[in-house]
């Protein structure tokens, strides 16, 4: 069920003073909450017992977010009952600000984790030592929505600037971002530029090497929601990169998506299908292996992405594929997937990978790439494949209880 509360304050002082010296008359929860200050959390709801496995707990409280255009984050909160309360489940989300600091992001969570609390608290000895202070008056600290597709832009601005120095090595690196969106219920429009500049030099005994590599790009798209489950926009870029080989690339594509779950169920699960054909313009810095220095092309590009964030754990697994109209031959396959699984008491599993099969690099420059290109990675080397794993497992056992908060050394 769904529940939704007024502004409510837990004061802490009754449940320290009447149980503090007894855990096993307080209920035990495992906090699933990836993004919390755990010390923080402990600190503030020190009337309750935080166990270290769901299967150790008597409430499963599991935290998820999403971001959102204006920059603040919408949670979603789950408490799930276990062992006497098993099939007990409240379930509500929030909002925050975006100017609001780590920790008052924390202190807002914890006050609702304290709200969620409530039903379940009063079933037990700590119900006598609750006081409630409900305020009454209509507040709502979440943002708002303007109605209007033009009253609803964010803006932000960024930009990093880093440089490092050695006897022998000096690196300067800078890169800018934009962002520029406006969302609403059946719109959204994004524009993200960004540029990446590096300068090295590196002394050797003999000369002085320097190389400098640039990529920018100005992306922006816009998409119109047709229903619960179908979505369609156009896409254009316009990118350039002296590691690539690109002088200039220009990309447009209208392009249509269908999610097999309604989209309002993004916070806990998705499964979408995208489509995309467009036409392509490429200018070359050199000329390239096929002999172009510019070229026209039509590509297509499908894509498929499944996400799942529940307490048992999170998977996501992705395929992506695109060719070239001209020549189905230069076509690229990208396949890869997460997945961090509790698998029983105290064990858990994670397990990741990412494999592509290569055949579109059309922009590789002719001629032999040099070692000083191969050192600094200056050019794009020709491949046919890229893969990457990674496998983790974890295992807690031990105490039931973990409320000790010491951070020392």
């Amino acid at each position: 069920m769904r529940m939704r509360y007024p502004l409510v304050v837990i004061t802490n002082l009754f449940l320290q003073i009447a149980f503090a010296g007894d855990p096993d008359d307080r209920i035990t929860i495992f906090l699933d909450c990836e993004f919390c200050n755990e010390a923080q959390v402990k600190k503030e709801l020190d009337y309750v017992n935080f166990a270290l496995d769901p299967y150790r707990s008597d409430l499963h409280v599991f935290v998820s977010r999403q971001w959102l255009s204006s920059g603040g984050q919408q949670y979603f909160i789950e408490f799930i009952g276990k062992s006497d309360w098993e099939g007990e489940k409240v379930k509500f989300d929030f909002t925050s600000l975006p100017t609001l600091t780590s920790f008052e992001q924390n202190e807002l969570i914890i006050n609702k984790i304290e709200i969620g609390l409530v039903p379940f608290l009063a079933k037990t000895k700590l119900a006598d030592g609750i006081n409630l202070e409900i305020n009454t008056k209509e507040s709502n600290n979440a943002p708002s929505s303007n109605n209007g597709f033009w009253n609803n832009f964010i803006f932000d601005l960024g930009g990093n600037v880093a440089w490092s120095s050695e006897a022998t090595r000096k690196d300067l690196r800078f890169n800018t971002n934009v962002n520029m969106e406006s969302t609403t219920e059946e719109w959204r429009f994004r524009v993200t530029p960004t540029y990446f500049y590096r300068h090295q030099t590196i002394q050797t005994n003999d000369q002085e090497v320097i190389a400098t590599q640039t990529r920018g790009n100005f992306p922006w798209s816009l998409v119109k929601s047709i229903d619960t489950h179908w979505s369609a926009g156009i896409f254009n870029s316009y990118y350039t990169s002296n590691f690539s080989n690109i002088d200039l690339s220009i990309w447009l594509a209208p392009a249509i998506e269908y999610s097999i779950f309604p989209y309002s169920d993004v916070p806990e699960r998705e499964f979408t299908v995208s489509y995309r054909l467009g036409y392509l313009y490429r200018d070359y810095i050199e000329e390239t292996i096929f002999n172009k220095l510019t070229e026209q092309l039509y590509q297509q590009m499908l894509d498929v992405n499944l996400r799942m964030r529940r307490p048992w754990g999170n998977i996501f697994a992705g395929m992506s594929s695109s060719n070239f109209m001209n020549d189905w031959s230069k076509n690229r396959l990208v396949l890869n997937g997460q997945f961090s699984v509790r698998v029983f008491k105290g064990l858990s599993v994670s397990f990741g990978g990412n494999y592509e099969l290569i055949n579109d690099q059309i922009s590789l420059p002719k001629g032999k790439i040099t070692l000083e290109d191969l050192l600094l990675a200056q050019r794009q080397q020709a491949t046919s494949f890229q893969s990457s794993m990674n496998l983790g497992i974890n295992y807690t056992f031990g105490a039931i209880y973990n409320n000790v908060i010491n951070t020392r050394l």
